[in-house]
């Protein structure tokens, strides 16, 4: 684990090893990892995932359209189920539904995911910004859960500010507005739909 951080940060390793590393590493962590059944396996994958990402750099860059759907689409699935629960009971703890939204809603925002979602934001360009906003809308249309779906339309909103993303937001802004308004027509959420 130690090693296998060192190798994947481009500032003690250099570009070329940590890129090495993380095609070796990464695709194993996001499709097997993050995705395993057992939850020992997925908050193990998490962490070495997010040491991973945090001094990766420019190597980064080739994972970012799996990376960032895998990590939006986890927001819901690692949320606490305590959380879920409270939601639905809201009625019998005497809190409103809005405030546990609101408050679901605050911790996946300010979660070590949404700021691995906020590296990969810092870090693309132009062909990555092609991709994502490919595969974008099937994730707006099928995203399950409160963490997730703000936290896609969080991460459309920012990747549409970014200068290096504005060719491709425009080239797929009909795709990415069709799925959004579909969703908020759906979306129950009052913390959501503000």
């Amino acid at each position: 684990s130690g090693l296998t951080l060192r190798l994947a940060d481009a500032s003690q390793s250099g570009e070329a090893t940590a890129a090495k590393t993380l095609h070796l590493i990464l695709p194993l962590l996001i499709h097997d990892g993050i995705c395993h059944s057992a939850e020992e396996v997925r908050l193990v994958a998490i962490g070495q995932l997010l040491k991973m990402t945090k001094h990766a750099g420019k190597a980064l860059r080739p994972f970012i359209p799996d990376l960032a759907l895998v990590l939006l689409e986890s927001l819901s699935s690692l949320e606490p189920q305590m959380n879920t629960y409270l939601q639905l009971n809201a009625d019998k703890y005497g809190v409103s539904e809005e405030s546990l939204e609101r408050a679901r809603f605050s911790a996946s925002r300010n979660s070590p995911l949404a700021e691995t979602l906020e590296r990969c934001l810092s870090l693309i360009d132009a062909p990555t910004a092609d991709l994502l906003v490919a595969r974008l809308p099937a994730l707006i249309r099928s995203a399950v859960g409160l963490p997730t779906r703000a936290g896609v339309a969080k991460f459309v909103a920012q990747l549409a500010s970014l200068p290096a993303a504005a060719p491709a937001v425009r080239g797929g802004s009909g795709k990415l507005l069709k799925g959004l308004r579909g969703a908020m027509s759906a979306e129950r959420s009052p913390v959501i739909r503000h």
